[in-house]
């Protein structure tokens, strides 16, 4: 039994019997199976996600940001089972939600768990490096083929970073094929990929 055994928070000790009682921004550990997921796309173009998570004592909302979402979307349907770390988000009389920092499947939970204590401060994310992110259906595919061409013609100083939908793995692309950060470019890779495949971090 997986959730005895890894003691995860449950969503009724997060969401408390009153509102009022909930600690805003506290860390929390779930393990849950999400009832549902409705996608929002933000201004700049990436996606974002709202999830319905469900455990044996309750259900509540969280909250994937862009950043999150492209790392995590594959595993994040109805139906799955995910491990998450986030912050509660208590303000006002809303209805308390999580805001998710850290997202793997139900059986990399063990490896999420050590990064979480709830009396001490929990270390920070580590955040992805600085480059251009994007999610191709796999190696083989047609679209790997157009998106190798056009790096290489639009080649710049911009690392890239290449998540093989099929496999889940990320790689590194050759420096042949770094980017630069042009209009025409990421234009480009939008419409060919779809704008939620596409991220810049800075």
């Amino acid at each position: 039994n997986i959730s005895k055994e890894l003691s995860p928070d449950s969503i009724r000790d997060i969401t408390g019997d009153e509102f009022s009682s909930v600690e805003d921004g506290k860390k929390v550990c779930l393990l849950a199976v999400i009832l549902s997921k409705s996608v929002k796309t933000v201004k700049s173009g990436e996606t974002m996600a709202f999830v319905n998570l469900e455990d044996k004592s309750g259900s509540i909302e969280a909250i994937i940001f862009p950043k999150l979402y492209f790392e995590c979307s594959s595993f994040t349907e109805p139906g799955q089972t995910i491990a998450m770390i986030g912050k509660i988000s208590a303000k006002d009389e809303e209805v308390p939600k999580i805001i998710c920092e850290q997202i793997v499947t139900a059986e990399n939970f063990k490896k999420l768990r050590p990064d979480f204590s709830p009396n001490t401060p929990p270390r920070p994310v580590k955040s992805a490096p600085p480059g251009l992110y994007l999610k191709i259906p796999s190696a083989q595919s047609r679209e790997f083929e157009r998106i190798q061409s056009l790096l290489s013609v639009l080649s710049g100083t911009t690392p890239v970073y290449i998540r093989f939908e099929d496999t889940g793995k990320m790689v590194a692309a050759p420096k042949y094929l770094f980017a630069d950060l042009s209009p025409t470019l990421i234009s480009e890779l939008k419409r060919q990929l779809s704008p939620k495949n596409v991220i810049i971090v800075t």
